[in-house]
């Protein structure tokens, strides 16, 4: 067997590839096993909207608590936002207040959130630029200006 690269070897007529053990579990084949990749076929991911995240507490809930603390837009990100989440998790939320709303409301809602929800909770603002590039794939929004989304 002709090794090619450190994953890639050729074998007469035909080429060998090292797959990962978490892909070959999740393929349901087991080292050794021959895979024809002709017949693999790549489910795209679902899109995550409001309706479908598995929130820490119920979606009509948190909308209460944000349009109570004068928050004009929402967006959920991180694990909770790719329905991820663990015991463990931080749930992450972006706001956008209106104008007028003063800093000292981000707290109040962290900590409204934190106690209806029962999870760490982070609130964050576009204001805090240097995240935006980590976070922004997995944004889903859940209010915008001031209205409820549910697509």
């Amino acid at each position: 067997m002709e090794k090619l690269t450190t994953r890639v070897f050729k074998s007469g007529n035909s080429y060998a590839v090292r797959i990962p053990v978490s892909v070959l579990r999740y393929l349901g084949v087991s080292a050794g096993d021959t895979i024809d990749i002709a017949h693999i076929q790549k489910t795209p991911p679902q899109k995550i909207t409001a309706n479908t995240l598995k929130l820490p507490l119920p979606l009509r809930s948190l909308l209460q608590l944000l349009t109570m603390h004068q928050i004009k837009s929402a967006e959920v990100f991180g694990d909770f936002a790719r329905n991820e989440a663990t015991d463990q998790s931080i749930f992450q939320i972006l706001v956008q207040p209106y104008p007028e709303t003063p800093f000292s409301v981000f707290d109040g809602l962290q900590k409204a959130i934190e106690q209806e929800a029962r999870v760490r909770v982070e609130v964050t603002t576009r204001l805090n630029w240097r995240i935006m590039p980590y976070i922004e794939k997995d944004l889903v929004p859940i209010l915008k200006n001031g209205l409820e989304i549910l697509d």
